[in-house]
């Protein structure tokens, strides 16, 4: 979740995270919002383990609770939170190639039956954003168009 960023890579290894309300200035019906769904300690030590072995500076948090990146689109997909999660933070100093490398490293575990989401929005300027409008703000739809031809200009093609 790019939500949750952190000076190298941390996997949430919280049994029974929290759902956080990260955010402000919302309607308070957002806030009363709870989405129980249970974290995945086996799995979030094992995955730190594997990204270690392979280079990767990875450590588990048993204490974060889940923010609106992972919260708000999994209540729509599994409104019964019956699908353990385990969240991984950006790093900061991931750039796109760094990105597509961990991607590349975490699709292998698509044959275990792991379901692999990245949330969020190619903006997030949450206070320009008219709700009741299908109207796209200028800004945001320009910056969405360089990125389109940033990512085709320079998408990896494969490892080094």
């Amino acid at each position: 979740s790019a939500h949750w960023q952190s000076q190298h890579l941390e996997i949430n290894g919280n049994a029974a995270p929290a759902t956080w309300h990260d955010f402000s200035g919302f309607q308070k019906a957002l806030y009363t919002i709870d989405y129980p769904v249970k974290g995945d300690t086996l799995i979030a030590e094992q995955l730190a383990q594997q990204l270690q072995a392979l280079g990767v500076s990875t450590s588990v948090n048993r204490l974060r609770p889940f923010d609106h990146g992972v919260w708000s689109p999994l209540v729509h997909l599994y409104p019964q939170a019956d699908v353990p999660i385990v969240q991984l933070s950006l790093p900061q100093h991931f750039d796109s190639y760094a990105c597509f490398q961990l991607g590349a490293l975490l699709a292998p575990l698509r044959a275990e039956q792991v379901l692999l989401i990245g949330s969020g929005s190619v903006t997030h300027n949450l206070a320009q954003v008219q709700f009741d409008s299908a109207e796209v703000d200028a800004e945001a739809r320009e910056f969405k168009y360089w990125l389109i031809h940033q990512l085709k200009q320079h998408m990896p093609t494969a490892l080094d």
